[in-house]
């Protein structure tokens, strides 16, 4: 090998590893954090605990009720997956086969969904969610994800059918 190529590949690993650093100290600070106490937290951030501590495991399962949300969770994503999954394959589909030149342009409306940012709607969202009585229950949350995701879905299985 040739000198320069070994010192272009030396300041490239350098540069690989910089991000790679980037990448693992947040995860590696999720995994060990929890086995802290609140001091040490604070104090050795990315140092491994002194004592491994189970308490916080403890104090989130008795006093937050973890595993409400984690219900929530798992059911608004479940439920929202499936119906954007079944609500695009099925509009999708209609748009490849129609030789209709109005449902052919419905594929432009959806790419039109793609260009306008989710953020510019939410103040809308919010007040429409508020005036059908959806606002903090499950169903507005799973019509919120379906009607913000869907012009993704429809452009992405547009490609494939």
């Amino acid at each position: 090998m040739k000198k320069s190529n070994i010192k272009g590949n030396v300041i490239r690993y350098i540069i690989l590893l910089f991000f790679a650093l980037i990448w693992v100290i947040p995860i590696y600070m999720a995994l060990i954090t929890p086995f802290k106490t609140i001091k040490e937290i604070f104090t050795t951030v990315l140092a491994l605990p002194q004592t491994w501590k189970i308490d916080n495991f403890i104090k989130v399962f008795q006093e937050v009720n973890i595993l409400y949300y984690l219900k929530n969770s798992v059911v608004i994503t479940g439920v929202s997956v499936v119906l954007l999954g079944f609500l695009a394959s099925l509009a999708t589909y209609a748009m490849v086969r129609s030789r209709s030149r109005a449902i052919r342009g419905a594929y432009l409306i959806f790419g039109l969904g793609l260009m306008i940012p989710t953020q510019s709607g939410m103040i809308a969202l919010f007040n429409m969610m508020q005036s059908l009585h959806l606002y903090n229950t499950t169903t507005g949350m799973i019509l919120a994800y379906i009607g913000c995701s869907l012009p993704v879905s429809v452009f992405l299985y547009y490609g494939f059918i």
